[in-house]
């Protein structure tokens, strides 16, 4: 879902990206990663990239298109239900 920022907004990883339709999307590493094999692994298949150690928290995306480079934010999920508690006296 695009905002009025043009930024792109999702709630999970999406599977397609909206712009160019590749299905080759990447998780974003942000902060100081502790390498290992698993890492490596997703590094070198494309799955993650890392996203740097200074992390600015109104600039940082969460996911990214491996093929056209567009950058996807996180938006936490609104709950159907906007009652969240009903109190009784």
């Amino acid at each position: 879902m695009e905002n009025s920022d043009n930024r792109i907004y999702y709630s999970k990883k999406p599977k397609i990206c909206p712009k160019c339709g590749s299905e080759k999307i990447a998780s974003i590493l942000w902060g100081y990663p502790v390498f290992n094999d698993e890492l490596n692994k997703q590094l070198d298949a494309g799955e993650v990239r890392l996203g740097g150690c200074v992390i600015d928290f109104n600039k940082a995306h969460s996911w990214e298109c491996r093929s056209c480079r567009t950058h996807f934010y996180y938006q936490k999920p609104e709950s159907k239900n906007k009652t969240i508690a009903k109190i009784h006296f």
